[in-house]
């Protein structure tokens, strides 16, 4: 009798569970490939940052390639820093190479996720111009329409002549730090902080900032579904998470600057019905943990609580993933919190669905994404740990990446893709791989946040069940 009542009652439970469960997105694991620049197609070789993915015996490029492979990525955004106005991207003219690293990517088990540029000359970093609001401005339309057709061109290429179907692409990348649109001249994550002549900069609002973005994102959509309607669109890439800019974007009231809807392009829809396509199929924006110096590992940002000392207590950095203060990101005095940004997306989401028809479903992203966004002078991992730091290269930093996945499966994100394979340098190298100039691991070794990465994607499949935490220890798990 006893034995009957207790599977009865694990039945109960296990049901009770199961009933809020969430489904893991078949893409989830997600990663990041910059400097994708094919450089010498005469070899077939990329350029010395971007060799991640390639086979060839130069170097320690087959060990990357393996680790990359062997993570089990699922899909791989090829783009990131300054990718509008920087020439980390095939040049123009020499757009068949798209297609190679198209073939990179698929041959490593990925399927990639293409960034189509919005490149905007009136904004001259050498010089500081700074003009707003940009999208009156007179070389706007022109760079609108350049980026059209720099878009059909790479479009035609890979998926018409050469035929490799792509089926992602993002429009744009940080339009905010390549074109300084921020609302905080202080704000870390705004293009001035990393201005020459800060005081060039000036605070634009939000309102300004949205009808920037949504004055290209919308024509470069239209470009995009009308060659293709099956490209799945992602944008606007926003540096992080901000609902000033984002109310304005995905409030379907605000008819000038909304991009959550469905646009004037149409195609034969399900069942054969002439269909209005919808400008973005996953809204996405960009998440990195918090900084510290690294002398005192002191906090540097006021939305965490200050710890000083020898160590950064743990709680430091999951007090950050925890906590959230509702549609409070960006003000001094308030939080970017990592649970709040998902469940604001959960928000948007739900106010624009009933813009879209019921086969037109809008997700998110988030297609940068790391515990931390600098690291410790010494990028080796016996520093990290002596140092007892938390940044994206030691064990602490892994497992705070490994909770920021599992919570993004909570709240159903599509797709999160860590910021990167590898990167060039020891203070910025955040990669899962240890990247160019790094000699102590050598190039290609794994870090602690590649096989938190690996595990994830390996055994978190089917449905997310929602964790609880016990006396301290947080449990979740997937079917």
């Amino acid at each position: 009798m006893r034995s009957t009542f207790l599977i009865v009652l694990l039945v109960v439970l296990a049901d009770g569970v199961y009933s809020q469960g969430v489904p893991i997105g078949p893409v989830i694991m997600g990663q990041n490939y910059h400097f994708a620049k094919w450089t010498n197609p005469a070899t077939g070789q990329l350029n010395i940052f971007g060799d991640q993915l390639t086979y060839s015996a130069v170097g320690n490029n087959t060990v990357m390639a393996n680790g990359v492979r062997s993570s089990n990525c699922e899909l791989l955004r090829i783009g990131g820093n300054q990718y509008n106005i920087s020439d980390h991207k095939p040049n123009a003219g020499q757009e068949v190479y798209y297609v190679s690293l198209i073939d990179e990517a698929r041959k490593n088990g990925m399927e990639p996720v293409l960034t189509l540029p919005f490149l905007l000359d009136i904004y001259k970093k050498s010089v500081e111009e700074h003009v707003e609001p940009a999208y009156t401005h007179s070389l706007y339309a022109q760079a609108v329409q350049e980026a059209i057709d720099n878009l059909k061109t790479i479009l035609h290429l890979v998926n018409t002549v050469h035929k490799r179907n792509l089926k992602y692409v993002v429009l744009g990348n940080e339009p905010d730090l390549d074109y300084m649109w921020t609302t905080d001249v202080q704000d870390h994550f705004g293009a001035c902080s990393f201005s020459n002549t800060p005081n060039a900069c000036t605070t634009t609002p939000a309102y300004t900032i949205a009808l920037n973005i949504a004055n290209y994102i919308k024509p470069m959509a239209d470009a995009v579904k009308a060659f293709d309607p099956s490209i799945k669109i992602i944008g606007p890439e926003y540096t992080h998470c901000l609902p000033r800019v984002y109310n304005y974007l995905f409030t379907p009231s605000n008819t000038a600057t909304y991009i959550g809807g469905i646009s004037t392009v149409t195609s034969l829809g399900s069942p054969s019905v002439v269909t209005n396509q919808p400008y973005l199929d996953y809204i996405s924006f960009h998440f990195y943990g918090p900084d510290y110096n690294v002398s005192t590992f002191t906090s540097t940002n006021s939305y965490i609580p200050p710890y000083s000392g020898s160590t950064w207590p743990p709680e430091a950095s999951y007090c950050n993933l925890e906590r959230y203060y509702k549609m409070e990101y960006e003000s001094s005095n308030s939080a970017r919190r990592y649970r709040g940004a998902l469940r604001y997306m959960t928000d948007l989401i739900t106010r624009c669905q009933n813009t879209r028809n019921s086969q037109q479903l809008l997700g998110f992203m988030i297609t940068e994404m790391n515990s931390g966004h600098k690291n410790e002078t010494d990028p080796t991992p016996s520093a990290s740990t002596a140092a007892g730091g938390v940044d994206a290269i030691s064990m602490q930093g892994a497992q705070n990446l490994a909770r920021m996945y599992a919570l993004a499966m909570e709240y159903g994100a599509a797709s999160v893709m860590q910021w990167s394979i590898m990167e060039s340098g020891q203070n910025q190298d955040r990669g899962y791989l240890v990247g160019q100039g790094n000699t102590a691991p050598p190039k290609g070794s794994r870090r602690p946040s590649w096989f938190h990465y690996k595990m994830l994607a390996d055994y978190f499949k089917g449905i997310y069940y929602r964790d609880e935490v016990f006396a301290g220890y947080t449990a979740g798990g997937s079917s």
